[in-house]
C-alpha cells in the first residue's frame, strides 16, 4: 500500500485557502490491510503535522473510510465526545452513509483506536490488540498482505 501526499490551494474570489491532500493508492474496497503499521506512520508523520495548520477534507471509498473512522473516532475521545467506537462510528455514519460496512471494517477501526491511544498514551495495551487481531484474524473480508 502506498499514500501520496499534496498541499492543494483553493480559490474563492480573493480569499484564497490551503488544505492536504492524502491519497491511498491500493486499499480495496471492503478489506482491510494486512496490518496498522502504514496507517500508523500515516497518522504519526503527515496528519499530525498538517492537522492544526490545514483542514483536512476527506474524499472516501468504503475501505479507506475505515481509517477516517479511526481517525474520527480516536479525535472524538480525546475530546471526551464519545464514549465508545461503536457511537463513533454512528456519528461518522450520519456524515457519511455507508462508512465501516462490515465487521472486518468494525474491528480494524478498533484496532486502530487503540493503536493510537499506545502512541498518544505510551502506554502498551497488548491484551486488548491480540484480542482484536484474534478476532480479525477470523474474517474473510481481509485483504491479502501486503
Amino acid at each position: 500500500m502506498l499514500f501520496f501526499c499534496s498541499k492543494r490551494r483553493i480559490f474563492s474570489g480573493k480569499k484564497i485557502s490551503e488544505l492536504v491532500q492524502f491519497i491511498y493508492e491500493s486499499w480495496d474496497d471492503e478489506k482491510v490491510p494486512a496490518s496498522t503499521g502504514m496507517l500508523l506512520e500515516l497518522y504519526k508523520t503527515n496528519i499530525m503535522a498538517v492537522r492544526d495548520k490545514y483542514p483536512i477534507v476527506v474524499i472516501s471509498s468504503s475501505g479507506t473510510a475505515t481509517f477516517v473512522a479511526a481517525y474520527f473516532c480516536y479525535e472524538l475521545f480525546l475530546k471526551n465526545q464519545i464514549g465508545s467506537v461503536t457511537e463513533g462510528i454512528t456519528c461518522l455514519r450520519y456524515q457519511k452513509y455507508g462508512s465501516v460496512q462490515n465487521p472486518s471494517q468494525f474491528i480494524y477501526v478498533h484496532l486502530l483506536v487503540v493503536e493510537l491511544i499506545e502512541f498518544k498514551t505510551n502506554q502498551l495495551l497488548p491484551e486488548i490488540k491480540a484480542n482484536l487481531k484474534a478476532v480479525l484474524s477470523n474474517n474473510v473480508s481481509r485483504a491479502a498482505p501486503q
